[in-house]
């Protein structure tokens, strides 16, 4: 993880490595995130329609709505 932390896109890469899809990333919004509990919640999907159009929709299914906890790195204060 050292060796990319600096980089632009550090934060995709190290959702992507919680396992959330790539549409999953994309519909992160600010308030899915609870650095008091330390907790994730994946609620929405973002996806590019032709390049020109963004759809945004709830999840699949229920399994797919859950709260992760949040890595370490993500926490730690610098």
């Amino acid at each position: 993880m050292l060796a990319v932390k600096g980089h632009r896109l550090y934060a995709p890469f190290l959702l992507s490595l919680m396992g959330l899809r790539p549409a999953e990333v994309c519909g992160m919004r600010w308030a899915d995130l609870d650095l008091d509990q330390a907790t994730l919640v994946v609620a929405n999907t973002r996806t590019l329609m032709g390049n020109k159009i963004v759809v945004e929709k709830d999840a699949k299914s229920l399994a797919g709505e859950r709260s992760l906890p949040l890595p370490d790195p993500v926490i730690e204060k610098p």
